[in-house]
């Protein structure tokens, strides 16, 4: 009991004590009343969230019992803001483009136009004494193959030029490969002519390139341009045609052969090995660009792929 002089007692009058009602909590009903409302005091004091139905807590003996408080969770988001959950696509980054060949194209090989058609197949050219007694047209078909004809002295096939010393021309191979031979010869000249305009044509087969014209250039002692150029029978060209029926049975003592048998097989080699290396540089090239254009859908289908993520 705590007493106090009350502030009439200085006026004279009779001091009465004033008793204040505070006491113990000494009941359990007492505490059972309080803990509630010390544990929702305890609640809106945290971040954490409580529940409103709290229970009321043990205690022990007769000592009040005290509310038990949740602590907050350590990691927690910002009011108001959800967790973003990551989608696996999302780790996807965007993909590189892949890069073109760096493979030079393969320079074409063929300088002049391409024959129109292969060679036809002839199964044996018959022998010089073979062909006695034989018309112009059995024998120009026997060598030279269905792509061949005879005509007449002064026939515009002919084209009636001048080779040299008011000689006329008595054989000609065209640009289709159709080889034309002048009526009226002997079979042995006939024959000699179309041998020789049969090196023409496997010369436009076998050696249509820079590779076998430079080699049978360096094999007259000549140079590139002595292919087409010059004296007639000085041309490589037709060195060439006049080798070729030379080596197979067709010696005709006007040319002055400046070219061997080797020389023109030699020729023959180098043209077949630059075919080779060009078929395989084409396909090697051609390869690379094939790969790179099926990486590049695949790049096209990946980006796609990245560009659709959320």
């Amino acid at each position: 009991m705590v007493t106090r002089t009350s502030p009439s007692s200085q006026r004279g009058a009779a001091p009465r004590p004033i008793t204040a009602a505070l006491r113990p909590l000494s009941s359990r009903a007492d505490a059972r009343l309080v803990t509630p409302v010390v544990a929702l005091l305890l609640c809106a004091a945290t971040v954490a969230g409580c529940s409103s139905s709290a229970g009321p807590a043990t205690s022990t003996g007769d000592t009040p019992a005290t509310a038990s408080v949740v602590p907050a969770q350590a990691a927690r988001a910002p009011a108001g803001r959800q967790p973003t959950r990551v989608s696996p696509s999302a780790t996807i980054t965007a993909p590189a483009a892949p890069r073109p060949p760096t493979l030079p194209r393969p320079t074409p090989l063929h300088s002049p136009p391409r024959p129109p058609a292969l060679l036809p197949a002839i199964p044996a050219i018959p022998a010089r004494p073979a062909v006695a007694g034989w018309s112009c047209d059995q024998v120009v078909r026997a060598v030279n193959g269905t792509a061949a004809r005879c005509a007449d002295a002064g026939d515009p096939s002919l084209r009636a030029q001048t080779v040299g010393d008011g000689e006329s021309t008595v054989g000609l191979t065209d640009e289709q490969q159709v080889v034309h031979v002048q009526r009226g010869l002997s079979s042995t000249d006939t024959y000699l002519v179309a041998m020789h305009e049969r090196g023409h044509q496997e010369l436009r087969q076998r050696c249509d390139t820079w590779a076998c014209g430079d080699a049978l250039a360096r094999a007259t002692g000549g140079s590139r341009g002595a292919w087409s150029s010059g004296p007639y029978f000085a041309r490589v060209v037709e060195a060439g045609a006049s080798a070729w029926a030379r080596c197979h049975g067709g010696d005709n003592p006007r040319y002055g052969y400046r070219l061997s048998c080797e020389d023109l097989e030699a020729a023959f080699a180098a043209e077949a090995r630059a075919r080779e290396d060009h078929r395989r540089e084409q396909a090697e090239y051609d390869a690379a660009w094939a790969r790179y254009r099926e990486a590049y859908e695949q790049y096209r289908r990946d980006y796609d792929t990245y560009a659709a993520q959320p």
